[in-house]
């Protein structure tokens, strides 16, 4: 049996990733396995354990229109993929997008269509 020195940094593990995409809207992940084509604005990227989504493109697509009750503002993380609203008191960590939040849970990427990484 080996073991791995906790006193070494572990190298990211490409082999355990999968190319795919983030729709923006609902933040969910899909594969590019996936017999459907991305809805609305999305990323592609990899998926994988940690972290969870790493982009690899700008923006592509149509975001959805939104909707009247979009009262929420703030950013999503896009590794974690965690929302945070503008007003808490933690600065965004790279890569990150602005984006607006609606009751029902949904996101919409504020215009200009910009991934911000540093």
């Amino acid at each position: 049996m080996s073991h791995q020195k906790l006193d070494q940094p572990q190298k990211l593990d490409r082999s355990d990733r999968m190319p795919g995409w983030l729709e923006l809207y609902d933040l969910s992940l899909h594969g590019d396995m996936e017999a459907r084509s991305p809805k609305g604005a999305y990323i592609r990227g990899s998926i994988g354990p940690e972290p969870k989504f790493l982009p690899e493109s700008e923006v592509l697509g149509k975001a959805i229109p939104k909707q009247d009750d979009c009262q929420n503002s703030g950013w999503v993380e896009l590794e974690t993929l965690k929302f945070h609203h503008d007003i808490e008191a933690v600065a965004p960590i790279p890569p990150y997008i602005y984006v607006r939040r609606d009751e029902a849970g949904h996101f919409y990427p504020d215009e200009p269509y910009k991934i911000v990484t540093a």
